[in-house]
């Protein structure tokens, strides 16, 4: 058999290797099979007429033609998927055209952060079986919802592939808080990336994001029985950015504090004018029981049933590994501690900085999970996000009626 090597390396690799490796990882094929099918059903249904589709259909062509001639849309909405249209308008000289196969690629990049969330759920479920995955990915990109948002909602659709993202890095991180490198980073890169393409589903990002940090402050506290420092600085650290990444926004674009303002006043305003002139109440477009679907309320019980259990199971804790000087303080502090203390028995292995603290240094809290970080069940973060998402639906469809509330919930 007729073999290649890669130059990077000099490792020679057989088309035999290369088809045991796709056998062994069937699901790489049926992943991208899934994202060609899901793309060229979007190239189908949005170039089946020349014009843009929907009551915004002509507002994203007019965004983008202005970025071409001016460098800024002309709206004050968050700019972010107009300017990731912009390229496919300049590579197929034609806006509607560029416009439907950005919106076809970026929907269809969907699969791979749903496929990412199952998977992460059902990897220890149903015995390694990525057949879950595969079907919430396929399913993800041909129902009704994405029709309509890639329709015409198009910037809340771009907002969505990233809200899913950022959910799968949020979930990621929180379940190893330690991991902040790889995927705390992420994790921030798409809360700022969402909140400059939608407002809406910005304020969704920004609300799972404290709802996760928080949730796991409180778990965390309760099961070892000491406040987590590290999430504790995580929490002040990104509330810092958020804050500043605000900052910087509305120095650098104003128009972008007009809109946040726009839309904080309206539901203010809404709330504070719950009656007319005629002492009728405002009715809402949107009604709440269009919610109420049987999948929707199975999925509310299945997530409460799932977090009850979450609740009882037990945190791990992990040692962790420093360099050689904070090894090094760490076991000064130690050494001070039990001298201090009068122990005997107490041992610093180097290599993974593990501390081994006898019952009494336990009793006197002095270092306690010193050198240790807890890792919580994925399963318990993404069951409490889904059940974020439901609170804040509740409260959406509670409040009194305004255009952006209707506009939120669709």
């Amino acid at each position: 058999m007729t073999s290649f090597t890669i130059f990077k390396n000099d490792n020679p690799i057989s088309k035999i290797r290369i088809i045991q490796y796709f056998k062994n990882n069937y699901w790489l094929l049926m992943l991208f099979a899934i994202f060609t099918f899901s793309f060229v059903l979007d190239i189908f249904v949005l170039t089946r007429y020349s014009l843009s589709y929907g009551i915004d259909g002509a507002f994203y062509d007019i965004q983008v033609r202005n970025i071409l001639q001016h460098g800024f849309p002309m709206s004050n909405d968050p700019p972010l998927a107009y300017y990731l249209l912009t390229p496919f308008v300049l590579l197929f000289g034609n806006s509607f055209l560029g416009i439907k196969i950005g919106m076809a690629l970026m929907g269809s990049l969907m699969v791979l952060p749903a496929y990412l969330l199952t998977e992460c759920y059902t990897k220890e479920k149903v015995g390694g079986s990525k057949i879950p995955a595969l079907l919430s990915a396929f399913m993800v990109t041909v129902n009704v919802n994405y029709f309509a948002l890639i329709g015409d909602f198009l910037q809340n659709l771009v907002g969505v592939l990233f809200l899913v993202v950022f959910l799968y890095f949020a979930v990621m991180w929180f379940a190893d808080i330690n991991q902040w490198k790889k995927y705390g980073a992420l994790t921030v890169l798409f809360l700022c990336l969402n909140l400059l393409t939608h407002i809406y589903t910005g304020a969704v990002a920004v609300t799972i994001f404290f709802s996760l940090l928080i949730f796991s402050i409180v778990f965390k506290t309760y099961k070892i029985r000491k406040l987590p420092l590290f999430d504790l600085k995580i929490l002040g650290m990104v509330s810092a950015l958020v804050l500043a990444f605000f900052t910087v926004l509305f120095l650098t674009y104003p128009v972008m504090y007009t809109k946040f303002s726009t839309v904080m006043l309206s539901f203010i305003s809404s709330s504070t004018t719950q009656t007319g002139v005629t002492g009728r109440g405002v009715t809402s477009p949107v009604s709440g029981i269009i919610f109420l679907s049987l999948p929707y309320m199975l999925g509310i019980v299945a997530a409460v049933i799932i977090l009850y259990r979450g609740l009882k199971e037990k945190i791990t804790l992990m040692p962790v590994r420093m360099d050689k000087t904070t090894a090094k303080r760490d076991k000064t502090k130690l050494e001070m501690v039990k001298t201090t203390l009068g122990l005997d028995k107490a041992t610093l292995e180097m290599g993974n900085a593990t501390i081994k603290m006898d019952n009494t240094l336990h009793d006197n809290n002095k270092i306690l999970y010193k050198n240790f970080h807890s890792k919580m069940n994925k399963n318990t973060l993404l069951v409490w996000a889904y059940i974020s998402m439901a609170v804040l639906l509740a409260v959406l469809v509670s409040i009194p009626a305004s255009d952006y509330q209707s506009r939120f919930l669709l």
